[in-house]
């Protein structure tokens, strides 16, 4: 959140910007169905089976984009604090809802939607990409959510939507018990939407979420499939069918995917960002600064593209340059991977402070991550030690296992060779 908004900037007629340039985003990019089978391989909202237009679902959809279009956009500003971001939450929000907008029959249930996704696009996948989530936030989006099917129970597009918030709750913002709680609530609601409609993308995107969080990775990867093929031209299917691959070690499939979301939206920050880490990750890291320095200049200079730009400065051995970026990458992921660089620059003292800084705020729950630290420092029992207490912990983070570079000393010890095969990398 950056800050409190201004009552009189609330009043602000809609001109919204977007990332292309100084383009004016209005209602013929939302509203503009194009029924051409090439582009849309799924069928889109107002088109009929023949490829023409339902001009009656389309007039509709377009007589409801215009008379929510600056609420959806306010609440989106009283979320973010930021009226291009905004645009962008609520763009992509109406985007999702055209899709699936003869799916319809409530509309107190499309409004709850449109203030839940804008609630889980900036508290969920922004702040997980930058080491944590804004609990309020997420649970104010599984709360609209929640809204959303009690006005309409057969809203499958609002239970793949609060799938994916509480898997994310799950992975990352409670203990024990509780997680195998999130993710069970994960699962029924994935499995629900699918039901709803068998052929819905979100759908199949929740419940591979839901099985990658669960470290069962060949049944994420046949969903990640499902919904690509679903949705090929989706950003946020592709943004995740690609980060996934390149994890379980498929990367050319997965930075086919980056590259595609560029050419589909040069101009989106998040867009460079994930292919900065996917290049990363295919330890492709000149490739990969590029990128995060693309990110920050369309306007991404926050905490989670500073610490992976560092963590790629260090594995090229630029530690001073590491060291002066992720000062700048959050209370958590900042002292991570500052354990990491001062033990490199030789200042272990201070190295100790870090860990021992992340431990306080984290406990137990960063596991994984804490075996990054002692295998890069070479104290390899107890980076053994954390990997086994993060596999008892069923730690979602050890889905980058196969391709942690963190790992590499680690990898001719049998017992990080048994924690490997445990997880059932697909093949």
């Amino acid at each position: 959140m950056r800050g409190r908004p201004h009552a009189e900037i609330l009043k602000q007629p809609h001109r919204a910007r977007s990332r292309r340039g100084n383009e004016t985003v209005t209602d013929t990019h939302l509203c503009d169905c194009r029924c051409n089978r090439a582009a849309h391989p799924v069928r889109p909202h107002g088109c009929t089976e023949r490829g023409g237009v339902d001009e009656a679902a389309e007039q509709a959809f377009e007589q409801y984009f215009r008379t929510r279009l600056d609420a959806v956009r306010r609440n989106a500003y009283l979320l973010c604090g930021d009226w291009h971001h905004a645009d962008d939450l609520a763009q992509a929000a109406f985007v999702t809802l055209h899709r699936k907008w003869h799916t319809i029959r409530e509309p107190a249930a499309v409004d709850a939607y449109l203030r839940a996704s804008n609630a889980y696009r900036h508290f969920g996948p922004v702040n997980l990409a930058a080491g944590g989530l804004n609990e309020e936030g997420l649970q104010s989006a599984i709360a609209a959510y929640t809204e959303a099917i009690h006005a309409d129970p057969d809203y499958a597009l609002a239970y793949a939507g609060r799938s994916l918030a509480f898997a994310d709750f799950a992975r990352a913002l409670v203990n024990g018990p509780e997680v195998g709680g999130y993710l069970n609530k994960a699962q029924l609601d994935a499995h629900k939407a699918i039901t709803l409609t068998p052929d819905l993308a979100d759908g199949h995107l929740a419940l591979a979420n839901f099985f990658a969080g669960s470290l069962e990775l060949s049944g994420a990867l046949q969903e990640y499939e499902r919904a690509l093929a679903l949705a090929p031209g989706d950003a946020r299917v592709l943004r995740e069918y690609g980060a996934f691959a390149v994890l379980i070690g498929r990367s050319e499939a997965g930075l086919g995917a980056a590259h595609r979301l560029l050419v589909l939206d040069p101009l989106n920050s998040m867009n460079h960002f994930g292919l900065g880490v996917s290049l990363l990750f295919a330890r492709r890291y000149g490739e990969a600064k590029k990128a995060f320095t693309d990110a920050k200049a369309l306007g991404q200079d926050d905490v989670s593209v500073n610490m992976w730009l560092g963590i790629t400065y260090y594995l090229s051995s630029d530690f001073e340059r590491a060291r002066s970026t992720c000062v700048r990458a959050g209370e958590v992921n900042g002292p991570w991977c500052l354990a990491m660089i001062y033990d490199k620059l030789g200042r272990h003292t201070e190295a100790e402070t870090m860990l021992a800084k992340v431990r306080t705020i984290a406990g137990d729950r960063l596991a994984e991550g804490y075996a990054d630290i002692y295998a890069q420092w070479g104290d390899t029992a107890r980076a053994l030690d954390w990997l086994e207490t993060a596999m008892r912990n069923r730690d979602p983070y050890l889905a980058y296992t196969k391709v942690n570079f963190f790992f590499d000393p680690l990898r001719r010890e049998p017992r990080f060779q048994a924690i490997e095969r445990a997880l059932k990398f697909p093949d």
